[in-house]
């Protein structure tokens, strides 16, 4: 079986999972790439054009500057402070083995299981029962390189940019 292009499998279907994985497998054991036909354009994205910054003069905006390097600054410290009454908040709940704090018998915090778990720090403590229930999945990926190489001028609208305070 010769393979030209890559094979799409169609979403609709039930294929079984292991069926399509150990076909895949076959598919490259039978047909592997020529990596000698490769070359470094294949391997590196081509550039559209390279950026050339534009630089301007913001001497008008130094109190506005100076003001939000102070706002960082108090946001970092209230942040911290924020953070440090919570952990008091929470380790007090969980001491008295509470959900719900109240003060003037008014709900003012909670802390409740949610519907979500920490699967990562399971997989550490129980890797035999976690390992027993992974699947194997297919999963389409987007080959950027090779989509920026061919369609350069399609995407030039969709160029992200980032802002950055100094």
């Amino acid at each position: 079986m010769v393979v030209d292009r890559p094979v799409r499998f169609n979403r609709n279907t039930n294929f079984n999972p292991i069926y399509l994985r150990d076909m895949m497998i076959k598919l490259l054991k039978d047909h592997p790439e020529e990596e000698d036909s490769m070359t470094t354009t294949d391997l590196a994205p081509v550039a559209t054009q390279k950026f050339k910054p534009v630089e301007v003069d913001l001497d008008h905006l130094k109190p506005r500057m100076e003001r939000l390097a102070q706002a960082r600054k108090d946001r970092d410290i209230l942040a911290a402070f924020i953070e440090m009454e919570e952990k008091a908040i929470k380790d007090e709940l969980s001491k008295l083995k509470g959900t719900d704090g109240r003060i003037d018998g008014v709900v003012v915090v909670t802390h409740r299981p949610i519907k979500q778990y920490r699967f990562a720090e399971f997989a550490e403590n129980y890797p035999d029962i976690y390992n027993s229930y992974l699947e194997p999945t297919i999963v389409d990926k987007l080959n950027k390189d090779r989509l920026v190489k061919d369609h350069a001028a399609l995407l030039e609208p969709f160029r992200s940019t980032a802002f950055k305070v100094a």
